[in-house]
């Protein structure tokens, strides 16, 4: 499944009838139960690549990740300007020792860097 304000590209969608292409602001509740509603809870990745600005970043993580559970949650652009940079730092505060700067310290080069958290164990989902 995947979100986007205004899906682009859906000619390429097409050739992919698995994929399933939500179209909305990605917090809005609509969209957040439109999601959850093809999906069950304790899926593997939530891969966030939104707006890259803090309140919305954090919308997004809390709502998703309290809806679907996810063991993994990957934050893209953590170094892209100060509000990612925030989130970043929120990250870190709130999941001490599982949130991973994927270019740093795992190893992957990404120019903005991705991070990378582990939520395997987590109850509830915030930044």
């Amino acid at each position: 499944v995947t979100v986007d304000v205004k899906q682009r590209n859906t000619s390429a969608f097409a050739a992919y009838p698995e994929i399933v292409a939500v179209e909305g602001d990605a917090a809005s509740d609509r969209v957040v139960d439109a999601v959850a509603a093809r999906v069950r809870p304790g899926i593997d990745i939530l891969f966030i690549d939104g707006d890259h600005q803090y309140l919305p970043t954090k919308a997004v993580v809390t709502k998703y990740g309290n809806r679907l559970r996810p063991k993994w949650v990957i934050l893209d652009n953590i170094h892209c300007g100060w509000s990612m940079e925030k989130v970043w730092a929120s990250a870190h505060r709130v999941y001490p020792g599982l949130a991973y700067d994927a270019g740093n310290e795992l190893g992957f080069q990404a120019p903005t860097g991705f991070g990378v958290i582990d939520c395997r164990n987590v109850r509830s989902y915030a930044l």
